[in-house]
This record gives structure tokens, C-alpha cells and sequence, in this order.
């Protein structure tokens, strides 16, 4: 769906399901995950037919900047280093970019572009560990 920021009346752009939705730089498509499947899809925000763009997307692990997707590819061995892909809009093919440790994990990673292309953010799942603690009377 989508609303206007100052009030009014929502639309809904896409019909089959859709989550993390990011709209392209020139505000004409919306790119989105399905739920239960992996793939990046796309459809045009003024409404139109949905198309897959990369299938081996999962999750969060992907994000748009001003020339393309960056996206983590995960190989089918948990203990090696990942992929980091980018699918340029302009060539509309992917390049492998670089790696990223082992200990990033399908599912929990999610990634963020800087505004000028030059930082990718992630999540490293380098430590789980969490103590939960009950503190009784606390005052």
C-alpha cells in the first residue's frame, strides 16, 4: 500500500503479497520480497504486472542504491564467506562485488547502502549470546 506522508487515502500497488518494499530511485517501481519464497520482485508504483527480478534473494538481504541492488548471495556451505552481488539497472545483469564473512546469516542480515554508493551496512552474526535476567523488587 501506499499513503501520502501529509494524509489521504491508501492505495494498494501490489495484490500477491509482499514485504520490505523499497521504491526505485526515480520513484517508478516498487521492489519488494514474497513471503515463503526467494526473489526480488517488481511492479510499477502507478499500478501494472509484477515481475521477478533476481531469485536468489532471501529476506532482508538486499538494497537499493542510486545504480542498482546490492544483495547477499548465500552459498549452499554455511562456513563459507558470502556473496555480495550488485544488479545494475542499466546492464539489468548482476557482478559478484565482494565477499563478507561466513558468520552472516541467512534470514537475520539485512543490508543498507550509503546515499553515494561508497559503504555497504550489514549484520554479522558474529555473537548470539544474550544473558536475560529477573531482578525482583526493583525500585
Amino acid at each position: 500500500m501506499k499513503i501520502p506522508s501529509v494524509g489521504g487515502e491508501a492505495v494498494q500497488i501490489t495484490s500477491r503479497g509482499a514485504f520490505q518494499p523499497e521504491e526505485s530511485p526515480d520513484g517508478k517501481l516498487l521492489y519488494y520480497g514474497k513471503y515463503g519464497t526467494h526473489g526480488l520482485w517488481r511492479t510499477p508504483v502507478a499500478g501494472g504486472e509484477e515481475r521477478q527480478v533476481l531469485n536468489s534473494v532471501s529476506g532482508a538481504n538486499w538494497a537499493i542504491g542510486s545504480g542498482g541492488i546490492y544483495y547477499f548471495d548465500f552459498p549452499e556451505e554455511p562456513s563459507a564467506p558470502k556473496l555480495v552481488n550488485f544488479y545494475s539497472f542499466k546492464s539489468g545483469r548482476s557482478t559478484q562485488i565482494g565477499t563478507v564473512e561466513a558468520t552472516v546469516v541467512d534470514g537475520s542480515a539485512g543490508i543498507s547502502v550509503s546515499s553515494d554508493g561508497r559503504w555497504l551496512l550489514y549484520t554479522d552474526g558474529v555473537s548470539k549470546n544474550a544473558d536475560l535476567m529477573l531482578v525482583d523488587h526493583f525500585r
